[in-house]
């Protein structure tokens, strides 16, 4: 009789763990659906900032420059990060002289880091822009007419090493 009482603890035993694990794995795909259903909340978070930033930029306003630096350098999103560091690259272009003055007043030496791992690096080339080549050459162009203070030289000439690689 003690292997007939034996051989029901181990069936209830296993009965047990077949509950256990089974409740263990219904919570945790409660707990992804609860991060899944945050994720898009963050996005949406994350695309109105970009968008604000965007908007202030356009507006030749610094701190839209600024934003767009902060999501493409530490940007939770690698899409929107993408996104926003060719924003910057065009914003060179379209507003050479408020894009050097914004960055040389950060801190240098990580801004120019960043430019060091690809900030200058366009998608997508400005309209009337047919090659990396000239849209590289047309900023040099605008970036010799900048008469700043030392740190924007700084800046521009360290713009110019780049392109020169």
């Amino acid at each position: 009789m003690s292997t007939f009482v034996s051989g029901k603890a181990i069936k209830g035993i296993h009965l047990l763990l077949i509950i256990l694990f089974l409740i263990f794995a219904c919570s945790d795909d409660r707990v992804n659906q609860a991060n899944t259903q945050r994720t898009p909340n963050e996005e949406e978070r994350m695309k109105k900032e970009y968008d604000l930033a965007l908007s202030q930029a356009q507006n030749n306003d610094a701190t839209g420059l600024l934003k767009l630096y902060q999501i493409a350098s530490e940007g939770q999103s690698a899409e929107m990060s993408e996104i926003a560091r060719d924003k910057l690259a065009q914003f060179l272009y379209s507003n050479s002289e408020l894009w050097v003055r914004t960055f040389s007043r950060t801190d240098l030496d990580k801004f120019k880091n960043y430019l060091r791992k690809g900030g200058l690096a366009v998608l997508d080339l400005p309209k009337g822009v047919a090659s990396e080549e000239q849209y590289k050459e047309e900023i040099l162009k605008k970036l010799k007419k900048i008469k700043g203070e030392e740190k924007e030289k700084e800046l521009i000439q360290f713009i110019f090493q780049l392109f020169q690689r």
